[in-house]
């Protein structure tokens, strides 16, 4: 019986820990304009913003297009831009209010799923299992780039000087 108990407890835990929103670390560098999201030290998505580059193990995002790995090819699957993902013939929007979170929906949808963004995490606010895998890199690679852009403000304002010359004028 008392394995029994156990192996049910197993199950439900399982269950539990299977409906965790996945977190994904990420990190940015100044200098190289590179960023990297992982889970659990394995990284999953690299972001040059740079080239506006974003490349999965599954999926390449480049000038507006999606591609997906097949058999060691990528065949095209959709494109974007800031406002829309057109998927296998499913079109996704976001918005990005000024202040406030990302979100992402089918347009069909009235049910928006935010993502919420810590100092050094991205997370997706409620379970995203409605979104297909791309469309859900696609939503964390648009908050990757709202992050980037605020990084690169901060330190600009922070790093430019202002040199005045004290040289007045006489007639």
């Amino acid at each position: 019986m008392k394995k029994y108990l156990l192996l049910i407890f197993g199950f439900l835990s399982m269950q539990l820990f299977a409906q965790a929103p996945t977190v994904y670390n990420y990190d940015y560098n100044l200098v190289t304009k590179m960023a990297r999201l992982w889970i659990d030290y394995e990284i999953l998505i690299e972001y040059d913003a740079v080239e506006d580059r974003l490349s999965h193990q599954d999926y390449l995002f480049q000038n507006g297009y999606v591609f997906q790995k097949v058999k060691d090819n990528w065949e095209e699957i959709g494109f974007y831009n800031d406002k829309t993902l057109v998927l296998n013939q499913q079109y996704f929007e976001i918005k990005k209010p000024f202040l406030g979170k990302t979100a992402i929906r089918l347009e069909q949808e009235a049910h928006w799923i935010p993502l919420k963004k810590t100092k050094n995490t991205i997370t997706f606010a409620e379970n995203p299992e409605t979104l297909p895998e791309a469309a859900q890199i696609w939503a964390v690679k648009m908050e990757l780039q709202r992050e980037i852009a605020y990084r690169e403000r901060i330190n600009n304002r922070q790093g430019s000087i202002s040199v005045g010359i004290g040289v007045g004028t006489s007639l």
